[in-house]
Formats: C-alpha cells, sequence, structure tokens
C-alpha cells in the first residue's frame, strides 16, 4: 500500500470508526452528512466535524481544495479542506457528477463549455423619441427698437420743428444728451423748465412742476429743469444744478445749460422759460415765455 493512501486511511479511521472504501453508488458531496466514507463520493472522506460527520476533500495545501482551506489533522499526514472557511462561500453544486463542487457561473448555452458569457452588447437606447422634430421652428427675431436711432433733420427751434438733441450737463459734470430721453420708450413728453439759480420769483412755480411730475409721471411726462445761471449771475455748471435740486427738494431732473443752449427755442431770455416736446417724434409742441400752469397742463392731458 503506498503511503499517502495510508495516510487517508489513518485519517478516516478515527473520524468515522471504519476502514475507507469506495462506493460506486455513494452520492455524499462536501458538506453532506455520512456515515463513513463509503457515503461519500470516491475522491471524498467522512471526518467527524462539530455538527456531526460530513463528506470533506483531503489535501495538503490550499490549493488542492476546491471549497475552502486545507487544515491541519492531528498527528500528521493529509489535512482536510475547511468548506466553512472563506470569506464567501458559494453555493454547492447539486448536480451528479460534480462532487459537490462550486459551479463557476457556467454559461447556460450549450457548447459553451461552462466558460462565463462576456457582458453583453447594451442595449439601444429603449425609448427613442419616436417623433423627433426634424426642422424646429426658428426663434423669431427680435423686433427693432423703434428708438434705436434718434429722428433725422432737418431740425429747428420752430413749433412743429424736430429738436435737435442737445448736451446739457449733470451735477457731476457728466455730459446729459436730451437723445437718452427719447430713447427711453416710457417717455412721451419733455417738459423743460428752464430758468436761473437766483431766479427767486420762479422758485414759486416748483410746486406745479411737482404736481405734474407726480399726476402724469407714471403716463410718460419726463419733467426737467436747466439751469443756465448761477446765484452769482455767472454760467451755471453742474454743481450749482445739484444745489438747486437739493435746495428745493426736486423729484426730478435738474441739469445746467453754461452755454444757453435751449435759448435759441424760445423769442426771448425771460424766465421762466417752457418748452413742451412730443418725445416719440421730438417734435415741439410750444415754446413759452412766462409760466401758464393751466395752459401747460391742458396739453399735457390732451397728449397722455
Amino acid at each position: 500500500m503506498k503511503p499517502l493512501t495510508f495516510l487517508l486511511l489513518l485519517f478516516a479511521l478515527p473520524a468515522c470508526g471504519d476502514a475507507p472504501s469506495e462506493s460506486v453508488g455513494a452520492s455524499g458531496r462536501i458538506g453532506q452528512a455520512c456515515a463513513s466514507s463509503a457515503d461519500c463520493q470516491s475522491d471524498l472522506s467522512c471526518l467527524a466535524q462539530s455538527t456531526g460527520n460530513v463528506c470533506v476533500e483531503t489535501c495538503v495545501t490550499d490549493a488542492q481544495c476546491t471549497v475552502g482551506a486545507c487544515r491541519p489533522v492531528q498527528g500528521g499526514g493529509d489535512g482536510w479542506c475547511d468548506f466553512t472557511t472563506g470569506p464567501e462561500q458559494p453555493d454547492l453544486d447539486p448536480s451528479p457528477g460534480n462532487n459537490g463542487r462550486v459551479d463557476p457561473d457556467p454559461d447556460p448555452e450549450p457548447g459553451n463549455n461552462g466558460h462565463s458569457d462576456p457582458d453583453p452588447e447594451p442595449d439601444p437606447d429603449p425609448d427613442p423619441d419616436p417623433d423627433p422634430d426634424p426642422d424646429p421652428e426658428p426663434d423669431p427675431e427680435p423686433e427693432p427698437d423703434p428708438r434705436a436711432t434718434y429722428p433725422t433733420g432737418p431740425y429747428g427751434t420752430g413749433i412743429g420743428d424736430v429738436m435737435a438733441s442737445e448736451t446739457l450737463e449733470q451735477r457731476d459734470r457728466q455730459p446729459f444728451p436730451t437723445q437718452e430721453i427719447y430713447a427711453d420708450e416710457s417717455n412721451k413728453l419733455l417738459l423743460i423748465f428752464a430758468t436761473a439759480q437766483w431766479c427767486g420769483r420762479c422758485v414759486a412755480d416748483l410746486p406745479d412742476l411737482k404736481r405734474f411730475h407726480a399726476q402724469y409721471g407714471d403716463s410718460g411726462l419726463y419733467t426737467m429743469v436747466s439751469i443756465f445761471e448761477d446765484n452769482r449771475y455767472g454760467p451755471a455748471a453742474g454743481p450749482a444744478a445739484g444745489q438747486y435740486e437739493d435746495q428745493h427738494a426736486l423729484p426730478f431732473a435738474t441739469v445746467a445749460d453754461p452755454s444757453g443752449t435751449l435759448h435759441k427755442y424760445f423769442s426771448t431770455v425771460a424766465l421762466p422759460m417752457v418748452l413742451l416736446v412730443d418725445v416719440e417724434t421730438m417734435t415741439i409742441i410750444s415754446s413759452d415765455v412766462g409760466w401758464y400752469p393751466s395752459q401747460i397742463e391742458a396739453a399735457i392731458q390732451t397728449r397722455l
């Protein structure tokens, strides 16, 4: 008898109390209960475990174990494959002739010899757009800004003429072209009150201007005070306009006209001078020397 066979016999006898023998009809697979090695498949042995006798593989190293790790037996000799060890215990294959070994995920298709099937081709888009729009409607072109360009001339200074874009001066000395008033589509009428910083009598007319601004401003009236002389009777600059606006708490624009640009729109220079302009066309509606609030208000109401 060969030494390996003898050791196997020694390994089996104390475990099951019976000499190992092969049984053609034995069907015990790894991990199944047994009374003797005759109850196990031909390449397995019956070994006592804490839960009873079970069929196991014999081994010398872990590489010989189909399942688990190789464990030594007392007294030396071949060990046994502990099928209860390992990070994860796969299911045993119950099919006859497989000796309880793990089936490595065979390909169910015949003729593939149990090799793993690589990942199949991904399915195409399961829900493609059934009716894509082949010719979407183009975005509508934005409507041109009707006030992008200031009205063309000829320009004039009389009633019915188109007023040219005049450049005045803001309180910070920055230029203020009247074209900016035209560019704002919310503006429909322009009321200019031209005066001087030293004109005390003109201050009495400011409450009417404030009322017009409060009553008609939201409807499109743009009210503006223009100062052409300061308190010293010199040309008014932007800071003088700012002082006038703050002193009288004016809620609308106050600008300076140091060169008297607006004088040409009036028959004479006297205070105050009042100009009313249709902003949509920059056409001059009225040009008055003196303050006539009822007449001005009637013209505003007619056009707003």
